[in-house]
């Protein structure tokens, strides 16, 4: 039911919902204007009306939200792959560009899109730095999820950097070690 009343939207409408749903559950007008530069503010008024989304945030950036979790879940999983795979490249290519003096606060969702777009090298750099940003806080388990998924993402690039590998499985031992299992750290 959903994706019938998505199909019906003007192409417009349509690019608009299916690119917010890459960026994710929320969206700020911030970065979609970079990715759908024409008549943003109206065709988000114009989706707002039709009870897809609505405005969650005003202040500092104004931000919007699907109204329901399914209809973005459904917008995201009607894309083809390769247009999803385009979306997720220009989102976390903006993300830089717009917070490039303050990227640590990203990493984890440049890390995320980098990752969905199949952007090896950048997914692995994000990836590893979002691992030892979580590993500095001491947020352990999180930080055992990124060193892993940094490794998995380096070991499907042919040409990952052999150092970076290196200085993942080293990440996860000092977390392993750090937490007590000692077997796994090894």
């Amino acid at each position: 039911m959903i994706m019938s009343r998505i199909d019906r939207l003007d192409d417009s409408l349509k690019s608009v919902l299916q690119c917010a749903s890459v960026v994710g559950r929320s969206f700020n007008t911030t970065i979609l204007s970079r990715l759908i530069p024409e008549n943003l503010d109206f065709l988000l008024d114009v989706l707002h009306d039709m009870d897809l989304i609505f405005e969650s945030k005003a202040f500092p950036e104004r931000e919007y939200s699907f109204k329901n979790a399914f209809t973005q879940e459904v917008t995201y999983n009607g894309l083809l792959l390769k247009r999803r795979k385009e979306f997720h490249q220009r989102v976390a290519d903006v993300i830089e560009d717009l917070y490039h003096g303050r990227l640590e606060e990203y990493y984890e969702i440049l890390a995320y899109h980098y990752s969905r777009a199949e952007a090896f090298l950048q997914a692995s750099c994000y990836l590893l730095a979002a691992a030892n940003k979580t590993k500095n806080m001491y947020a352990n388990e999180v930080a055992i999820n990124y060193f892993r998924e940094a490794i998995e993402v380096m070991e499907k690039d042919p040409a990952h950097d052999a150092a970076m590998l290196s200085s993942a499985y080293e990440g996860l031992g000092d977390v392993y070690e750090r937490i007590g299992d000692y077997e796994k750290a090894l």
